[in-house]
């Protein structure tokens, strides 16, 4: 009888022994997937972090390049505007000339 007995002790035993294996399994395994889970929420934060970065960074840039661009179109206006006004005086210079001049003939010619 003692021998069954031991037998059915060393069965429970090991029947509790594997019971408490899987359990423990269970839970390494519980604890892992909530591991990944957590570490794939923090890649995806991390990574969400990094695309704002970018992105601030492509628009700040974009905003110079705009700022820039803006820039040099008023430079370039305000040298045409320059140009056209320099032009315009000229023109205007030439014109008095030619008039003082065609009143000057006209004076000489009165004169003779």
């Amino acid at each position: 009888m003692l021998r069954i007995e031991k037998y059915n002790m060393s069965v429970m035993m090991n029947l509790i022994l594997g019971k408490a294996k899987k359990k423990k399994r269970a839970k390494q395994m519980h604890y892992e997937s909530k591991d990944k889970s957590h570490m794939a929420t923090n890649l995806v934060e991390t990574l969400g972090d990094q695309i704002t970065v970018v992105r601030r960074d492509h628009e700040r840039r974009s905003q110079t390049e705009k700022r820039r661009i803006r820039d040099d179109t008023a430079r370039e206006e305000t040298k045409r505007k320059q140009i056209t006004l320099q032009k315009e005086k000229a023109r205007q210079e030439t014109i008095r000339a030619k008039t003082r001049d065609h009143e000057h003939r006209s004076q000489t010619e009165k004169g003779e």
